[in-house]
């Protein structure tokens, strides 16, 4: 497992070139402390702005199936793909894994009221700006960072604008680690790994028998948006979000749940058709979403048809 690769003498995987804190230049310093990790900024590689992680100062030690384990082995199994941040290594300090990423750039917006999602998110000036010139290629950045995650069975359901970032080159980055869906083949990985530990952010198929909608799970409610007040104005939950029985069976969550959130958030698609100053990739954009928005999953575009219509007209 990536905990395991990580005892103060093994050997690196790899593509990891920091091992240690000391491989680090200038003064780091610390961002944010939430309940599962803390983040330093400041510190710089090859010339290069990182990012440091690690579980939060008040877990004891750092066990298989937790919140670092599992952003290791997203950060390590998508490793190279649009909008998933370079891994550079990782090292432990005593029962904790510390572990370093590439910097993506500033968050793409900030929620109002984070963890409630009642208040509107604050878009970063870097997204309106982009959106106002370049609206398809934003678009097609936010689609890319979604297809890489979204499709191998990843499920973000703090869902929140400061999980994106944006960098220099236009590029959209996911910089927290989602939960795991069991039904795809690394969620079942970790479970098979893992199962003696919680598996909290390893979300299991929903179950097969039903017969209202509140027989079936829904995610957060500041994904799901299932009563009045969990979501900012003009943001929509897709219908299996908030639970969803058909025909008796409950509806899974999956890639099809992320395509209806990128047209239902207005600090993803619809704030780049917000601020978009040319009216034909606003058109474009809304022929993308009106397909995205559909409440049967089975009828929604998948993200690879939702970038092949983007790309079309760049």
């Amino acid at each position: 497992s990536m905990i395991e690769h990580v005892p103060a003498r093994a050997r690196p995987l790899e593509g990891w070139t920091v091992s240690h804190r000391r491989d680090i230049q200038g003064r780091m310093r610390l961002v944010t402390s939430g309940n599962a990790k803390q983040v330093l900024t400041g510190g710089t590689y090859r010339n290069q702005s990182i990012i440091v992680k690690s579980s939060s100062a008040n877990h004891t030690r750092d066990k298989l199936g937790d919140a670092v384990h599992l952003e290791l082995v997203y950060l390590e199994a998508l490793r190279g793909a649009p909008g998933i941040p370079e891994l550079l290594g990782a090292w432990r300090e005593g029962e904790h894994v510390w572990y370093a990423v590439a910097d993506g750039g500033r968050p793409i917006g900030v929620a109002g009221q984070p963890g409630k999602g009642s208040k509107a998110t604050v878009l970063s000036s870097e997204f309106i700006e982009l959106a106002r010139h370049e609206p398809l290629k934003l678009a097609r950045a936010l689609l890319r960072c979604f297809r890489s995650w979204a499709s191998a069975g990843f499920l973000l359901d703090d869902f929140k604008a400061q999980q994106f970032t944006l960098d220099g080159r236009g590029d959209v980055y996911l910089v927290d680690g989602p939960s795991l869906l069991r039904a795809f083949p690394v969620g079942a990985a970790v479970y098979r790994a893992t199962s003696h530990h919680r598996q909290k952010n390893n979300l299991a198929p929903p179950p097969s028998d039903c017969a209202t909608n509140a027989d079936c799970p829904s995610t957060k409610a500041h994904h799901a948006c299932g009563v009045a007040g969990d979501c900012e104005a003009g943001a929509r939950g897709a219908p299996e979000s908030a639970g969803l029985c058909r025909a008796g069976a409950c509806v899974a969550v999956g890639p099809w749940t992320h395509v209806f959130d990128t047209a239902s958030r207005p600090w993803l698609l619809p704030g780049v058709v917000k601020y978009a100053e040319d009216s034909a990739p606003r058109k474009v954009l809304d022929r993308v979403m009106s397909k995205a928005r559909l409440a049967d999953p089975a009828k929604r575009p998948t993200f690879d048809a939702m970038l092949a219509e983007v790309e079309r007209h760049i």
